[in-house]
């Protein structure tokens, strides 16, 4: 139910309905809130629902039944690589801790998981697929159903001490909630301009593809009340986007537009000169920064039938003859006819393929250092079974995955590291987890994992409040 336009009280105030804002949401609930969800959207969703749509989980049934060896201990390993000494490792620690857990709980509520899959930055297939727009219904309709109230089209613009060490939340519409915890889980900025001009100018030239809402209202709040940042320095693109017009170029992405990541299916990656120019194997994030540097900043995924073959659509970034149908994925019977397609010289790409093929076929690491579909995992398939297809493609910024400091228990820290009582945050607006690099389904993983750890710990400063108050 929506909230009345009144000046009223809660336990908990959560910024922004998306995966984040709903598991603080619901977590609080469980806990015996009463809980307030403030959303500056027209409806829920945030960046969740333009996600590709995977959890980054270790050791769940779903991959012991698919014959995948993981654990909690591995995903701890990979998350330290991935991130390359940066970030806190504290975080990714409770990550680790709470992930089976929150699988659980996910799939209690409703949640349905697809698959099991390969994705960016595992050496093991861990990214369980998920229909993001489903799960976003899925899980407002618990909250709801629960108590939980709901204001969409409504922003909160300041967070202001009140009194007794309780908060007044400023709304967009002219209210104010009084509260005794708060969670900042308005995802990131990758929609404000001057904030990727202070933070990170050359994804000025990358087109936002996450929530329209992400314009960086939590990142400045927190910032209001003293709040550090964490990994503003690793701030990266995603390659992926597909481009629709191509050669014209987008400066934004349409509702509904998903990455498409034919690489980790056995394609390859050439610039507008027809060569190869990456490891395609390696995080997308990294391929990004390389797509950046090319001509154009634009860059094609080649493959052939046998990695069409591999489609499915759940993940939809793994939906190739979706997108082919939606006419994001130019096909003919040769090579010739494709890079023709797509103002590619035709001799170039032919002899790409030929030594990509002859490289795929020999087991042996080539140039770029590729030796496997993705993260050391599946075998090089060579690109020789036609009709063949190329999917045009640019550098989006899904999210900004950097932000406020905060402790293992999503408690915001100030610039000194000290707690500011009574502010939580989760989701993309969380730095310090990520650190240099992107492990596909930890996006999502983390959503879900410390928006629950954000809600119960909101509802717990709300009980010492009340405890203080009696003494």
């Amino acid at each position: 139910m929506d909230i009345e336009h009144k000046n009223t009280a809660a336990d908990v105030v959560v910024m922004g309905a998306g995966l984040a804002g709903l598991a603080a949401g619901l977590s609080a609930l469980e806990n015996g809130a009463g809980v307030m969800l403030i959303e500056k959207g027209r409806k829920p969703g945030g960046s969740t629902v333009r996600a590709a749509g995977t959890f980054a989980f270790a050791g769940t049934d779903m991959q012991r039944a698919a014959g995948i060896e993981d654990t909690p201990a591995l995903l701890a390993d990979e998350l330290e690589v991935v991130a390359a000494g940066a970030g806190d490792p504290a975080l990714r620690a409770r990550y680790v801790s709470d992930q089976l857990d929150t699988y659980h709980w996910l799939l209690e509520r409703g949640v349905v998981l697809e698959r099991v899959q390969l994705s960016g930055g595992q050496a093991v297939p861990r990214a369980h697929a998920v229909a993001t727009d489903r799960m976003i219904e899925t899980l407002t309709r618990c909250f709801l159903s629960r108590g939980g109230l709901l204001s969409t089209a409504t922003a909160v613009e300041r967070l202001q001490p009140a009194r007794d060490g309780a908060w007044n939340a400023i709304l967009s519409d002219g209210r104010f909630i009084v509260a005794k915890g708060v969670v900042i889980a308005s995802g990131g900025f990758s929609r404000s301009p001057t904030l990727l001009r202070t933070f990170a100018p050359k994804l000025l030239a990358a087109v936002p593809i996450s929530g329209l809402e992400n314009t960086g209202d939590g990142l400045r709040i927190g910032m209001s009340l003293g709040a550090g940042l964490a990994d503003m320095a690793w701030i990266k693109g995603t390659f992926g986007l597909p481009v629709p017009d191509y050669p014209a170029l987008p400066d934004d992405s349409p509702e509904g537009m998903a990455l498409l990541l034919a690489i980790y299916r056995g394609a390859i990656v050439v610039n507008r000169e027809g060569r190869r120019f990456t490891d395609e194997s390696a995080s997308y994030k990294r391929i990004s920064e390389a797509c950046l540097a090319q001509p154009g900043a634009v860059a094609f995924q080649i493959f052939d039938d046998t990695v069409m073959g591999t489609s499915v659509p759940v993940p939809v970034n793994n939906d190739f003859r979706g997108a082919l149908q939606r006419g994001l994925v130019r096909r003919a019977d040769t090579v010739e006819e494709l890079a023709r397609s797509v103002g590619l010289t035709e001799t170039a790409l032919k002899e790409t393929i030929n030594t990509y093929n002859a490289m795929a076929g020999s087991g042996e690491e080539d140039a770029f250092g590729r030796l496997s579909l993705g993260g050391g995992v599946g075998r090089l398939i060579p690109l020789e079974r036609p009709p063949f297809y190329a999917i045009p493609t640019a550098v989006g910024v899904t999210g900004t995955f950097c932000g406020l400091t905060v402790d293992s228990s999503m408690q915001v820290l100030d610039v000194f590291g000290s707690p500011i009582k009574g502010i939580f945050a989760a989701g993309e607006v969380v730095g310090g987890f990520h650190g240099e690099n992107y492990m596909s389904g930890t996006g999502l993983g983390k959503a879900a994992i410390f928006g629950r750890v954000a809600g119960h710990e909101a509802v717990l400063a709300g009980k010492r409040l009340e405890a203080e108050a009696i003494e």
